[in-house]
């Protein structure tokens, strides 16, 4: 499965560098050598899940809290994935 590039709307970016792509992090459209990031604002959708995994780590201890942390963080992870539109950096 690949991501269509913002630019010239063609599959160039391979699903899990996708995963990875951050504000800081861009990557090169395979079709059209564009870089492609998420936008600077994306990284809002991270701060609710940081608020739900200080209030576990405070209030639930053992391995539950470990099971907790890692589903706060996937969350995070799809949100910026899922939610957040890619746009071109040139």
């Amino acid at each position: 499965m690949k991501i269509s590039c913002p630019k010239c709307h063609k599959p160039g970016i391979s699903a899990l560098r996708a995963c990875w792509l951050g504000p800081a992090l861009p990557t090169r459209c395979k079709e059209c050598g564009t870089k492609i990031a998420p936008p600077y604002w994306s990284i809002l959708f991270v701060l609710p899940f940081i608020a739900a995994y200080l209030l576990v780590s405070f209030f639930i201890e053992g391995q539950i809290q470990a099971f907790f942390i890692g589903l706060f963080a996937g969350m995070a992870m799809q949100s910026l994935f899922a939610i957040a539109p890619l746009q071109s950096r040139e």
